[in-house]
């Protein structure tokens, strides 16, 4: 099977959209968003500006752990961070995002299938 190594394309599963939905600010691993590309705007989500999402791994667990310090005794930032992040993530899930591209797959499958069924996503 062909698989692209360390990527996740512009997928999230379903459990990441729980903490959209709940309003929290979300805090993925740094690998996550280093490799997730916003659907809209293009670039791997740690680097779009205000997403309201925290990425930590080994190498940012002390400046994040402070964020969320901040965060937890500041109502609102935490409100400023919440309302970026539902946008944010809005706009990735939006249902005629979502759709559109799964038709233009679909009515390109011919034109773009190279290795596979899982090339298609």
């Amino acid at each position: 099977m062909y698989f692209k190594e360390n990527t996740y394309g512009n997928n999230i599963e379903y459990c990441h959209s729980d903490s959209f939905a709940a309003g929290v600010v979300p805090i993925f691993h740094k690998h996550f968003c280093d490799n997730v590309v916003h659907r809209t705007i293009g670039d791997p989500i740690s680097q779009c500006k205000n997403s309201g999402t925290l990425a930590i791994d080994f190498s940012n667990a002390a400046e994040v752990t402070e964020t969320m310090k901040v965060l937890a005794n500041d109502n609102g930032m935490r409100d400023d961070w919440r309302n970026q992040m539902f946008e944010f993530w809005k706009d990735h899930c939006d249902s005629k995002v979502i759709y559109n591209d799964i038709i233009d797959k679909t009515l390109k499958y011919n034109e773009v299938e190279q290795h596979g069924l899982e090339a298609f996503f």
